[in-house]
């Protein structure tokens, strides 16, 4: 797996251990100022003795993640080629502020999810991450003052494009953007739609809204179209 902020930062890689479900305890360690435009980029490659292969990536804005809390999710990662099934990766996330790294409460996203999680895996109890495995990078600093942190305008996972861009994946994703409490302007994260996904995740259901993983289909279409 390689791991990198965009723009301005090199690919950080980690191994997967032989285990079903594969993990990775490695911890991705970059230095910023302001998360506004920056994209987290995750690519997971097969390595061989010639080259890297790509099997599928994801690239998430760091805007969708709160300051100083540690979030815990389920993404899903486009294929790089026909013949890849359907791939999700379990990440923590801390944009740590003012707090030690990974030394934080659990939080959520500052955007709703749009895909489906299947409810089996949310029964899953992942090993916390191994403090002393870091790697590290300096990413530059913004010479912005940290602002409000707003949901991105299409709260989905992008997925890069040849071009150099990012594609919004909203065929599959289905809806218009929701937000977690309001929208740019009135942002209110103390409101959430999905609590925090530990051990033993409680389906707490929105107003309106079915319980995270009702659903436990992955859908039968391609995520990607």
């Amino acid at each position: 797996m390689i791991i990198k902020l965009t723009p301005g930062s090199i690919g950080l890689s980690a191994n997967f251990t032989n285990t079903f479900p594969p993990s990775c305890n490695h911890v991705y360690r970059f230095e910023y100022n302001s998360p506004e435009k920056v994209i987290f980029e995750i690519n997971l490659v097969e390595a061989n003795v010639y080259s890297d292969q790509s099997i599928a990536s994801v690239s998430l804005p760091l805007e969708w993640f709160p300051k100083d809390q540690i979030v815990r999710m389920w993404f899903p990662l486009k294929p790089a080629r026909p013949g890849i099934s359907d791939l999700l990766v379990l990440l923590d996330i801390h944009l740590a502020f003012q707090t030690a790294e990974f030394q934080a409460p659990f939080g959520n996203m500052l955007v709703k999810p749009k895909w489906q999680i299947p409810d089996y895996l949310w029964r899953l109890n992942p090993q916390a991450p191994n403090q002393n495995t870091y790697s590290n990078i300096r990413y530059p600093m913004s010479q912005q003052t940290a602002g409000p942190m707003y949901p991105a305008q299409y709260p989905v996972p992008m997925y890069p494009n040849q071009n150099g861009g990012w594609n919004y994946n909203q065929g599959h994703m289905g809806g218009s953007p929701q937000y977690m409490g309001q929208p740019p302007g009135g942002v209110n994260a103390q409101q959430p739609i999905y609590p925090p996904p530990q051990i033993n995740y409680p389906r707490v259901p929105a107003p309106g809204q079915p319980p995270p993983g009702s659903n436990s289909q992955w859908g039968g279409q391609p995520y990607y179209h």
